[in-house]
C-alpha cells in the first residue's frame, strides 16, 4: 500500500513505502525510501548494502554469525602477525577461515585474500563455506571459477564482495611455491601440513607477508607425520628454520592475541553453556543461527527505531565478547618453541562445546573415548583428531628394515675426497659398479654412492660426502669412479646447479653411460608404484625412484655400512597422500641436509634399472663376391 506522509511545511516531499527483499534475508524488510524506487535507487542501495551486512564495528563492516568459543577466539583475533590451527578434524576449520576471510574483505574493501589449497576438492569447498558464510551474514558476493581445464595446477576460484565502493577478492589458488610468489595481502593455508614443498612454499610467501604489517597469515591443519614444516613450525621439533615474527604487535585488550611469553600457554575459550547468549542455546543454533532473531531487520529514520536498533546492536556485541571473558582450564593458544602463535583443539576439547560424535554403524550419539576405542588404527586416530603427530606410520623406511640392511664390512664413507684404498677395493670388483651423485653445494650435500651388483644383490662398496666444494672439483671426484674397469653408469641429480655438471659428465664420458634425472619431472608408473594400485599412469620421477629403493630394501636386496648420520638420512623421507589422493615423497630439510643420502642410493639404484643390456659383437670375415651372407 501506497501512504502519503507530509514531512515539513516548506516544500513537501511525499514518502512513499516500499518492500525491500535482499536476496540473502529470509523475509521481505519494511523501510520509508524517499521518492519512488526507480528514481532514488542511489539512495536505495546504500540502505540495501548496510542491512545485508547486518550491523556495522567502527567505520566498518563486519562479519556477525555465530561460532563456537574456539572458533569465536580465532576468528576475533585481528592482530597475531601468524596464528596457527592445530585442530582436530571435522570441528569447523575451513568455516572459522572462511568467515574470517569474509571479514577482512568488508573491514578492509578491496583487500585480497590469498587461499592456497592442497586440492582442487578441498578448494571448491572453501569456496562454498564462503558462500555460505555470506549468505548467514546477508553479504552479496560473486562466486567466480576461472580455472583453466580441470587440472589441479590451474586452480583458480574467485569469491568478490563488494563494500564501500570496492570489490575485494578471495582467490583460491594450487598450494605451490609459484603461486605464493603472486599475492599481495592476507593469506591463508590450508591443510598446511599436507602440502607439496611447503618449506619453498613457506620461503616465497615470508617475504610478501613481512612487507606490510597489515598482511596477516593463518594456517590450519591436521598433523601429518613430523618431516614437514607444520610440525617444525607447530612443535618445534627442530630448530634448523629461525622464528619468524612481522605484523601487528598482539594488543593486550586483544583476548585472542598472543601475548604471554613464548612457551606459557593462554588459556582456551570459553566454558560453554554457562555463557552463551540465547541466541547459541542449541547445537542446531551454532551451526546454523537464526539471523531474524539477533540482527536488526528494519530501515527507519525515527529516533525511537534508531535507539531500538542500536540496542539489539550493542546486545550483539555483548554476546559476540562474552565468549571471551570466560577461560576454560585447558591450555589452547600458546607458543610453540619457534615462536608461533598456535591454537590447539582436540575432538576431547571440541566435544566438551558442543561438537557431537557419531558412531559410524548406528549412528547413535558417542564420547571422545568410545570412538577411540572403536578406531582399528589408534595412532591415526590419535593424528586425526586428538592432535597428536605420528611417526613411524607415515616414514617410508622403517628402523628395521635399515638395520637389516647394514653390514659392518661392505664398504666404506669418505668426506670431501676418495681414499686410496677405496678406490683399490672398488678397482678389484667382481660385479658391474653404478653410481647415484646427489648435487648439492652449500646447503645441501654432494653425495656420491657407488653400489656393485652382485646377481641382484646391491652393495654399496663407497660412499663420499662433499660439503661446499666447486663443482669442478666435484667433477674430478666422479671422474675416478667413471674410469674404474667395472663401471657401467652412473646417474647424476640434474634438477639445479647439478645440470652444468651432467652435461660436463656426459660430453667426457658418453651419453650411454651418464644418465640425467630430474627430480620435477614424470615418469611412466613403475612395477612398485603400480603393486599398490595406483590408476595413474604417470607418477612423480622422484616417487617411482623412492618406492623402487624401498621395494629393495623389502626385498633384502641391499646392504649398506652402518653410520648413524646415514641412517637418519634415510629415514627423513616420507609418504604423504593428499586428500585428493595424490602422492608424494616428502623429506624434511635441515642443518644435516636434506635426505642426499637417501636420494643418492635411489639415484644409483635408478642407475643400475636403466643400464643397457650388456651385448657382444662377433666379427664375420668377408667371403667372396657372389656369396650371399
Amino acid at each position: 500500500m501506497i501512504e502519503d506522509f507530509p514531512v515539513r511545511e516548506k516544500e513537501p516531499v511525499v514518502l512513499k513505502r516500499v518492500k525491500l527483499k535482499p536476496a540473502a534475508c529470509g523475509r521481505a524488510t519494511s523501510g520509508f525510501v524517499p521518492g519512488y524506487l526507480g528514481r532514488c535507487r542511489g539512495k536505495v542501495e546504500p540502505e540495501l548494502q548496510r542491512l545485508r551486512n547486518r550491523g556495522r564495528e567502527g567505520s566498518g563492516q563486519r562479519v556477525r554469525i555465530a561460532l563456537r568459543p574456539y572458533q569465536d577466539e580465532v576468528f576475533k583475533d585481528r592482530s597475531s602477525g601468524i596464528l596457527i590451527l592445530h585442530w582436530s578434524r571435522q570441528i569447523g576449520k575451513s568455516f572459522t577461515l572462511a568467515a574470517w576471510a569474509v571479514d577482512r574483505l568488508l573491514s578492509r574493501p578491496g583487500r585480497l585474500v590469498t587461499v592456497l589449497s592442497n586440492s582442487r576438492e578441498n578448494g571448491a569447498e572453501f569456496v562454498a563455506k564462503c558462500a555460505e558464510v555470506c549468505h548467514l551474514n546477508g553479504t552479496e558476493y560473486e562466486s567466480v571459477d576461472k580455472s583453466q581445464g580441470v587440472r589441479f595446477q590451474n586452480m583458480r576460484m574467485e569469491v568478490r564482495i563488494r563494500a564501500q565502493g570496492k570489490t575485494g577478492r578471495i582467490k583460491v589458488l594450487a598450494a605451490n611455491p609459484r603461486t605464493a610468489r603472486g599475492f599481495s595481502g592476507d593469506l591463508i593455508l590450508d591443510e598446511f601440513a599436507f602440502h607439496e614443498d611447503s618449506a619453498a612454499i613457506w620461503e616465497a610467501a615470508e617475504p610478501i607477508l613481512a612487507s606490510n604489517p597489515d598482511f596477516l597469515c593463518r594456517m590450519a591443519s591436521t598433523g601429518n607425520g613430523k618431516h614437514n614444516l607444520f610440525y617444525r613450525m607447530v612443535a618445534g621439533g627442530s630448530t634448523g628454520v629461525p622464528p619468524v615474527t612481522f605484523g601487528v604487535p598482539p594488543k593486550e585488550s586483544d583476548s585472542a592475541a598472543c601475548n604471554e611469553p613464548p612457551g606459557s600457554p593462554l588459556p582456551l575459550f570459553a566454558s560453554v553453556k554457562s555463557s552463551l547468549p540465547d541466541v547459541f542455546s542449541s547445537s542446531e543454533s551454532m551451526v546454523n543461527p537464526q539471523p531474524d532473531s539477533y540482527y536488526p531487520t528494519t530501515v527507519s529514520g525515527t529516533k525511537a527505531e534508531d535507539s531500538q536498533k542500536e540496542t539489539k546492536e550493542t546486545k550483539l556485541d555483548s554476546s559476540l565478547t562474552s565468549f571471551a571473558s570466560v577461560k576454560d582450564s585447558d591450555p589452547g593458544m600458546f607458543f610453540s618453541s619457534e615462536g608461533f602463535c598456535v591454537s590447539r583443539i582436540t575432538r576431547t576439547q571440541a566435544y566438551g562445546m558442543g561438537v557431537k560424535i557419531y558412531d559410524s554403524n548406528t549412528r547413535e550419539a558417542i564420547t571422545p573415548e568410545q570412538a577411540r576405542a572403536q578406531a582399528l588404527d589408534k595412532k591415526a586416530y590419535d593424528q586425526n583428531y586428538e592432535c597428536a603427530f605420528a611417526d613411524e606410520n607415515l616414514t617410508l623406511l622403517s628402523h628395521e628394515l635399515i638395520s637389516a640392511a647394514e653390514r659392518n664390512d661392505v664398504g666404506f664413507i669418505c668426506e670431501q675426497d676418495w681414499n686410496t684404498s677405496v678406490l683399490a677395493m672398488m678397482r678389484e670388483a667382481k660385479g658391474n659398479l653404478y653410481v647415484g651423485f646427489d648435487v648439492g653445494r652449500k646447503v645441501d650435500l654432494s653425495v656420491i654412492t657407488v653400489m656393485e651388483d652382485l646377481n641382484g644383490l646391491k652393495v654399496v662398496r663407497g660412499i663420499l660426502r662433499i660439503q661446499n666444494m666447486r663443482l669442478p672439483e666435484q667433477q674430478e671426484r666422479l671422474g675416478e669412479i667413471c674410469r674404474l674397469p667395472k663401471f657401467r653408469r652412473a646417474a647424476i641429480d640434474m634438477t639445479g646447479l647439478g645440470l652444468g655438471l651432467f652435461e660436463y659428465a656426459e660430453e667426457q664420458f658418453g651419453y650411454y653411460r651418464i644418465l640425467g634425472v630430474n627430480f620435477s619431472a614424470t615418469v611412466p608408473v613403475t612395477r612398485a608404484v603400480a603393486m599398490e594400485g595406483r590408476k595413474r599412469e604417470t607418477v612423480r620421477v622422484t616417487e617411482a625412484m623412492a618406492m623402487e629403493l624401498l621395494q629393495a630394501y623389502e626385498d633384502r636386496r641391499i646392504q649398506h655400512p652402518a653410520d648413524a648420520r646415514l641412517r637418519d638420512d634415510l629415514r627423513k623421507p616420507e609418504k604423504i597422500t593428499t586428500p585428493g589422493g595424490r602422492v608424494s615423497i616428502a623429506a624434511t630439510r635441515d642443518e644435516a641436509g636434506h635426505a642426499d643420502h637417501f636420494w643418492s642410493f635411489a639415484l644409483a639404484l635408478e642407475a643400475g634399472a636403466s643400464a643397457p643390456t650388456p651385448f657382444a659383437i662377433q666379427v664375420i670375415p668377408r667371403r667372396e663376391r657372389g656369396c650371399l651372407f
